[in-house]
């Protein structure tokens, strides 16, 4: 189970494997920008996965007769009905975040290259991702900007 970020950060910091930065405020307005899209998206992919889930059982009540009342299908609907509430928290948290400039800035290297993302030195129990799109693949040791908003962390290159 990975660790709180915060607390993560912290320790990597106090243990040397990462060191913060600081960013201007045209960057930090990027980067604020990108997570706002990103809470976006979410909202609307849930919203239309939602609609799809919906269709798909009113076809099949309509013209199969047939409902699904199998226990993985009905926890499979209330995913799809939470998920949609949990991106209008997530909009609200981001905005949050940003209104309070809950952020940190730091740099850090690479270990490896995982499915997930990338493993950074002292963050090792966390997959981290480029915010805004990927980067060409990067070698172990190559040093990265990391981006905290809130309690999410990300990789970033401006």
């Amino acid at each position: 189970m990975a660790r709180d970020i915060k607390w993560a950060l912290h320790e990597a910091e106090e243990a040397g494997y990462i060191s913060r930065i600081t960013v201007d405020d045209k960057d930090k307005k990027k980067l604020f920008n990108s997570s706002r899209k990103g809470a976006l998206a979410l909202l609307i992919g849930s919203v239309v996965v939602l609609a799809i889930a919906i269709g798909i059982v009113a076809l099949l009540v309509a013209f199969v007769h047939i409902i699904v009342y199998s226990i993985k299908m009905i926890i499979l609907y209330i995913f799809l009905l939470i998920l949609p509430f949990y991106s209008v928290y997530n909009i609200f948290a981001v905005s949050k975040a940003i209104r309070k400039d809950d952020c940190d800035f730091y740099v850090g290297e690479i270990l490896t290259k995982t499915d997930k993302g990338y493993k950074v030195k002292g963050l090792e129990d966390q997959d981290l991702s480029f915010i805004g799109g990927t980067k060409s693949e990067l070698a172990p040791g190559s040093r990265v900007k990391i981006y905290r908003l809130n309690d999410s962390v990300d990789l970033f290159d401006l």
